[in-house]
C-alpha cells in the first residue's frame, strides 16, 4: 500500500469511527431520532464503501444474508409494504451494517481514537440516566425540556443499561493487567459505564435486567481457572448476591407502598410472577401466529401494532388492552409474526453467523484478542437474555448493541494481529 493510499485508508477510518461514535450517542438518546436515522444511513454508505475499498467480504458475513433478504422481501406481503421498507433498513439492515462497519474500523484504527465510542455512549447513558431520575425521583426539578426527553422509559432504558454495564465489565476485565497510559484510560470509561448502566437499570426496575446480567456474565466463566479458588468463590457469591438483591429490588422494593409489611417480600415476589400479564399476552398473539406460520405478515415495529390492531382477540374473559396488541414482547415471537418460520429460521442462521464472526477464522493469538471475543458474546446473549421478555433486539437499543459488538470484534482481531 502507498503512501497516499494509507493516508487516505487512516482519514476515512477517523472519519467512520467518528460517525459511529456519533451514532451510538443519538441511539442512547430517545428525543434524537433524526440525527440517530441520518447517521444509520451514513454507516451504511460507509459500510458499503470499506467493502469495496477492502476488496473482500468476510465468508461469515453471507449468513446474514438470508434474514436481510427475508425482512425486505416481506414488504411483498406486508399491509404497509413502504413502512416495512423503511423500518428494516433503519432497525435491521443499517444497524448490522453499523456493527461490521465498526469491526473493520477498530481493527486499524489508532490506539488513541478508540476510546471516542465508550466515552460517547457513557456521555450520553450518563444524560438518559439524569433525564430518568427526574422522571422517577423528581431530581433537578428546573431540568431542561431534552434533558427530560433523553430519557426513553423503563423498558429500553434497562435495555440499554444491561449493555452499558456488560460492555463496562468488559472493559476492565481486558484492561485491568496493564497499567499503561492507554490501558488507564480505557479502565475509567469501563466504571463509568457500569456505574450508569446499572443506574439505568435500578431506575427502570426490571427484573429481566439482572436476568440479563446474569447471563451475559456467563461467558466469562472461562477465565475462572486464571484465578485462586478464594477468588472464584467470592467472585460468585458476589454476582449471585447482586442477582438475587436486584430480583428482589425489582419484584417489590422499588414497587411496594410504604405500608407493606416486610414479611410480605416473599409472597410479593411469587404473585408478580404468577400474574406476569406477558403470559395472557403471549396467550393472545398465538392465533395471529396461526393464520401465518410460513412467512408472517410482514417486518417492521410500526407494522405490529397494526397486525395486533386487526388479529389479537379476546382470550376468555379478558380483553386485550392497547399494550397487548402492540407487540408480543419477546423477540422470537415478534420474528415469527413478522417473517414466520421461515423467517424465525433465517434469524437463527444470522445469531449462528454473528457467533461465527466473533469466534474469528481462527483461535485467539493471544489472551487478550480471547477476553475481547468474551466480551462481544457477553453482549450478545445479555441482549438475547432481556429480549424474551421484550423485543429491543432490533431498534435504538440494538443499534448500541451491534456497536458494541462490532467494535470489541475489531478490537480482538487487532490484538489478534499483533
Amino acid at each position: 500500500m502507498s503512501f497516499a493510499s494509507a493516508d487516505r485508508d487512516k482519514r476515512f477510518a477517523l472519519f467512520a469511527w467518528g460517525g459511529i461514535s456519533l451514532l451510538g450517542v443519538f441511539a442512547l438518546l430517545a428525543n434524537a431520532p433524526a440525527p440517530r436515522r441520518i447517521f444509520l444511513l451514513l454507516a451504511l454508505v460507509a459500510c458499503a464503501i470499506d467493502c469495496i475499498r477492502q476488496i473482500r467480504i468476510r465468508p461469515v458475513a453471507l449468513l446474514f444474508l438470508p434474514w436481510l433478504a427475508v425482512v425486505l422481501l416481506s414488504a411483498a406481503w406486508s399491509p404497509a409494504p413502504t413502512v416495512t421498507l423503511v423500518d428494516a433498513l433503519q432497525e435491521v439492515v443499517s444497524p448490522l451494517a453499523a456493527g461490521l462497519l465498526a469491526a473493520s474500523v477498530a481493527s486499524r484504527l489508532e490506539w488513541r481514537h478508540v476510546g471516542w465510542l465508550f466515552g460517547v455512549l457513557a456521555l450520553g447513558g450518563l444524560l438518559a440516566a439524569l433525564g430518568a431520575l427526574h422522571v422517577h425521583t423528581g431530581f433537578w426539578p428546573t431540568a431542561p425540556a431534552w434533558l427530560r426527553g433523553a430519557y426513553a422509559g423503563r423498558g429500553v432504558a434497562s435495555t440499554l443499561g444491561v449493555f452499558l454495564v456488560l460492555a463496562g465489565g468488559g472493559l476492565l476485565v481486558v484492561n485491568r493487567a496493564a497499567l499503561s497510559v492507554g490501558t488507564r484510560g480505557m479502565l475509567l470509561l469501563g466504571g463509568g459505564l457500569l456505574l450508569v448502566g446499572m443506574l439505568l437499570g435500578m431506575l427502570g426496575h426490571n427484573r429481566m435486567f439482572w436476568f440479563a446480567l446474569l447471563v451475559g456474565a456467563l461467558p466469562w466463566l472461562v477465565l475462572a481457572g486464571q484465578i485462586s479458588r478464594k477468588c472464584q468463590l467470592a467472585a460468585g457469591g458476589a454476582l449471585l448476591l447482586l442477582f438475587m438483591g436486584g430480583m428482589a429490588y425489582s419484584s417489590y422494593f422499588a414497587k411496594a407502598q410504604s405500608d407493606s409489611p416486610a414479611n410480605a417480600v416473599v409472597t410479593q415476589i411469587g404473585a408478580s410472577y404468577a400474574s406476569d400479564p406477558r403470559w395472557l399476552l403471549w396467550q393472545s398473539w398465538v392465533p395471529v401466529i396461526a393464520e401465518r406460520p410460513l412467512l408472517g405478515f410482514g417486518y417492521g415495529s410500526r407494522v405490529l401494532p397494526l397486525v395486533g390492531a386487526a388479529h389479537v382477540s379476546s382470550i376468555g374473559n379478558s380483553e386485550p388492552d392497547e399494550v397487548i396488541k402492540h407487540h408480543t414482547h419477546n423477540v422470537l415471537f415478534n420474528t415469527v409474526v413478522q417473517t414466520g418460520f421461515v423467517g424465525l429460521a433465517a434469524f437463527l442462521l444470522l445469531l449462528f453467523g454473528v457467533w461465527r464472526w466473533i469466534g474469528g477464522e481462527s483461535s485467539p493469538a493471544d489472551d487478550v484478542a480471547r477476553k475481547w471475543r468474551l466480551a462481544a458474546i457477553s453482549v450478545l446473549i445479555g441482549g438475547l437474555a432481556k429480549s424474551m421478555t421484550d423485543d429491543f433486539f432490533w431498534g435504538p437499543a440494538g443499534i448500541v448493541m451491534w456497536l458494541l459488538i462490532g467494535t470489541m470484534v475489531g478490537l480482538g482481531r487487532r490484538t489478534g494481529q499483533r
